[in-house]
Order: structure tokens, then C-alpha cells, then sequence
């Protein structure tokens, strides 16, 4: 592919320069807030522009790709968790290359097969190659526009200077130890002749010309594509295991997690523990070590119902019941795990990750559900079912607010026990804030809380945030501390 510039190509690569300026004053000033929200949106109309006239493929799964592209964006501005926003800086970005080269690709595309991870991985490969050929190209363009002469004395002043800066740099850091005088004019020089500090200066045009690069090579490839990756069609099954050596591992599982169950059913079920217990310690002790299990066993499940052979009828049933039982036996262990962490919460509170816990719990219930289900029912896929779930259910936590979840339990716990963490509350960011005003007003009594609510005050008297930075929870909370007299 050619990677001289025609002049659509051309206005193209200044709409992502500006996308480059964007991205470089949205990361400087404030990498969260309404900022990302609105550089997506430019993005994507840059986009749009784009492909305006050519064929999109593959629109259903797409669409549904950009509506949890939106929704994990809206985080930034809605809610204030950390743990999201780190990993939303991630997942997003491979969110949009998935649905990106999902769309701009062939009718069809098998997206829950290891070929398509390929044909991503080969997009950014012949985007890097792009970008390399761009410059090389242009290069030699620009040398057929000036003369031979003129043009060996430009090369030759470009070599003299990567020869001279590392030498020049090594004599201004002698001379400026040697020197405090010569030092201060160095250091001073650029900010008074040419007001800017040349370092951070630097830095920006890094950060601008990389991010312009990167997403004008990508999309160009992606408009001029001009190579395929034939997939297979279904998964291929490199080996398939014996009956025998299924039943025999499905068999020693099940036995062991029958005497689990029993167990389960002696102690915990039936509301009787051993003495020195408190059910807050025996939730604590088994709580981990039963999640690992349950995801052994649907990885157990997963391998086995992807890589089983075909088998005679009453194989096949044998197999299937082994399977089902294995499933229910996982079930026991859910359930366990689901009452182990209501006690743990009703002895010490809620937090984030044993709201998270519980949610990720239900989810596992809905794999296992399915998980049965194909087992009984071959045409049903479970890659497809799980990337797709998972996709929903993480976009579903972005959007369910766990924070103001946590403050609501705590809050009731509190009118119920008189026990609360202010502290943790607090920790929450601004959703806990809220939560602490709105006890505040409930018991200003309690201990420390009046002293933490006014430093908070302080902070948000204080605050001088611009537009871009807007943030609902923050807005929020930081109304009701003007509001609220401590």
C-alpha cells in the first residue's frame, strides 16, 4: 500500500492532528471528567467522516461494542471509582481497535476465534509498517524536489548534529558544575528568550506526533485495506481426550465435592459450627479458597465440552451426567461461598469488593446456567456466550454505581448496630462524602466525623476546576458540603 498523500488523505491527517493536540491537552489538564467523553465523540466523527463512503460489516456486534464503549466512558463523569478508571484506560482503547477492525472487515467475521485476535495483531503490524513507509517515502519525495547538492548539505548539517548533541550535552553539564553562574543562564535561557520551558515543550510534541501517527496509520490501513486473513470456519480441536480419562477426572471431582457438600450441609447449612467458630471466621477461612475452586471447575468444564470427541450414545450420556453433576456439586460451592460473605458483611460492613464479590458470584450462576445447558444442547456455543456476558456484565458494573451501593448498606448498618467506618466511607471519594454529609445530618454525634467533613469543605471551597474536569458525583458532593454548615 502506497503511503504518499492525496489531498483527502492529506485534510485526514490534519483532523488527526488535531485528535493528537486533543489527546495531548486532555491527558495534561486532566485525564477524567467530561474530557475523555468529548474526545471520544470527536473521534468518532472523525471516523464517520472518513468511512462515510465505504461498506461497514458486521454492524449488530458492532453497535453493541460501541454502546459499552460509551457506557465505560460515562464513568469519567458519572462516578469517581478508581479501580474502573484504570482499567476502563485499558479496556476502552481495545474496545475500539476490536470494533474498529470488526467493521471496516469482511460480512461475518468468526470474532470468538483465535484468527481474529490474528487479523487484529496483523492490522497493527501493517499500521507500524504504514507509518515507517510514510516517512520513507515522503523523504524521498522531498530529496526529487531540491538538488543534489543542496541535498547532501542538509544531510550532511543533519549528521553534524546528532553527532554534536550528546557531545554538546556532556560539556553543558561539565561547564554548568563547574560554573553557577553559566548553570542559571543556561537553565533560564529558554524561558526568557523564547518564554517556554523546552523540556515540557518537547514532551508535548512527543506525545502529539505519536498519537497523531498511531490513529492516522491505523485508520488508513483500515481505508485501504488490502490484505486478508482466511479463517477457519468452527474450532479446530488439535487433540480430543478419551472417555476414560474424563470419567476417571470427572469421578475423583465429584467424590471429593461430595463430602464437601456434606460438610456444607452439617455446618454451614444447617447453622451449626464447631466450638471456637464465629461464623465471621469461618466465612473468612473458606470464602477465597472456594471461589478459586468454582472457576477451576468451570475451566474444567469449559476445556472438556470444547476438546470431548464424538462418543457411542451411552458414552455420551455418561459423560453429560458426570458433567451435570459436576456443575451442581459447583453450585453447592457458590451458594457456600454466597452465604460465607453475607456473614462476613453482617460482622464487619460492607466494602467495594464484597459488593464486587457478590455480583461477580451472580454472573458465575448465570455461566453455570448456561454452562449446564450446553451440555445437553451441542449446538450452543460457550466462547461466544462467555465474551459476550462478560463484556455486559463488566459494562453493567460501570454503570451500577457499587460506591453508592457500599454507603447505602453502611448506612442502614449503622442505624441498625451504631457501628460505622468513616474512615472507608470516606475513602470512597465523593460518593462517600455524600454518604457522610447525609449521616452527618442524621447524628452529627459521631466520633471525628464533624473534623472530616471540614477538611472537606476546605477542599471544596478551594477547588477551582475547569469544564472539561466536570464530574457529577464531585459536583454533588461538593454542593451539599457548601450547603451544609459543620
Amino acid at each position: 500500500m502506497k503511503a504518499l498523500l492525496g489531498n483527502r488523505d492529506f485534510y485526514f491527517f490534519l483532523a488527526c492532528l488535531c485528535l493528537g493536540i486533543a489527546f495531548q491537552q486532555m491527558i495534561e489538564n486532566y485525564f477524567g471528567g467530561v474530557s475523555i467523553f468529548l474526545f471520544l465523540a470527536t473521534f468518532y466523527t472523525v471516523f464517520i467522516l472518513r468511512f462515510r463512503n465505504r461498506p461497514l460489516a458486521n454492524m449488530r456486534l458492532g453497535t453493541l461494542l460501541m454502546i459499552c464503549t460509551w457506557v465505560l466512558t460515562s464513568t469519567f463523569f458519572l462516578n469517581n471509582s478508581l479501580l474502573f478508571w484504570m482499567l476502563n484506560i485499558l479496556i476502552i482503547p481495545f474496545l475500539i481497535v476490536v470494533q474498529l477492525v470488526l467493521i471496516t472487515g469482511k460480512p461475518k467475521t468468526i470474532w470468538y476465534h483465535w484468527s481474529f485476535l490474528a487479523i487484529i495483531l496483523k492490522t497493527i503490524g501493517k499500521s507500524i509498517g504504514f507509518t515507517k513507509q510514510l516517512f520513507s517515502e515522503n523523504i524521498r519525495k522531498l530529496k526529487r524536489g531540491v538538488n543534489e547538492q543542496s541535498y547532501q548539505v542538509v544531510k550532511k548539517v543533519f549528521i553534524g548534529l546528532l553527532i554534536t548533541a550528546p557531545i554538546m550535552f556532556m560539556v553543558l553539564i561539565l561547564l554548568s558544575s563547574a560554573d553557577l553562574e553559566f548553570r542559571k543562564i543556561i537553565i533560564n535561557f529558554p524561558g526568557k528568550v523564547f518564554n517556554f520551558e523546552i523540556g515540557d515543550e518537547v514532551i508535548r510534541l512527543i506525545v502529539i506526533l505519536f498519537f497523531t501517527f498511531t490513529i492516522f496509520s491505523f485508520l488508513q490501513v483500515l481505508y485501504y485495506k488490502s490484505f486478508s486473513l482466511d479463517q477457519q470456519i468452527g474450532v479446530r480441536r488439535y487433540f480430543a481426550w478419551d472417555p476414560i480419562i474424563i470419567w476417571t477426572l470427572l469421578i475423583s471431582l465429584n467424590l471429593v465435592y461430595l463430602l464437601f457438600t456434606i460438610v456444607q450441609f452439617r455446618y454451614l447449612f444447617n447453622n451449626q459450627l464447631e466450638t471456637g467458630f464465629t461464623y465471621a471466621e469461618y466465612a473468612r477461612r473458606g470464602f477465597f479458597e472456594l471461589l478459586v475452586v468454582i472457576l477451576l471447575n468451570l475451566s474444567i468444564l469449559v476445556i472438556v465440552l470444547s476438546l470431548m470427541k464424538h462418543q457411542q450414545q451411552w458414552k455420551q450420556r455418561m459423560t453429560r451426567g458426570l458433567l451435570s453433576t459436576l456443575v451442581g456439586f459447583t453450585g453447592v460451592m457458590l451458594i457456600s461461598a454466597f452465604l460465607r460473605l453475607m456473614m462476613y458483611e453482617e460482622a464487619y460492613g460492607f466494602t467495594f469488593s464484597r459488593v464486587l464479590a457478590h455480583s461477580f458470584m451472580l454472573y458465575v450462576l448465570i455461566l453455570l446456567v448456561y454452562t449446564f445447558l450446553k451440555i445437553w444442547l451441542d449446538r450452543l456455543s460457550l466462547i461466544h456466550f462467555f465474551l459476550l456476558s462478560g463484556l455486559i456484565y463488566y459494562s453493567l458494573l460501570n454503570v451500577s454505581n457499587i460506591d453508592q451501593m457500599v454507603v447505602n448498606e453502611n448506612l442502614e448498618r449503622f442505624e441498625k448496630t451504631g457501628k460505622v467506618d468513616i474512615h472507608y466511607l470516606n475513602s470512597l471519594g465523593f460518593t462517600g462524602i455524600s454518604g457522610l454529609i447525609e449521616l452527618f445530618e442524621e447524628n452529627p454525634n459521631v466520633p471525628q466525623l464533624r473534623q472530616l467533613l471540614r477538611e472537606r469543605k476546605q477542599v471544596a471551597v478551594k477547588d477551582e476546576s475547569g469544564w472539561w474536569e466536570w464530574n457529577w458525583s464531585r459536583e454533588k458532593a461538593y454542593n451539599k458540603l457548601k450547603e451544609t454548615e459543620f
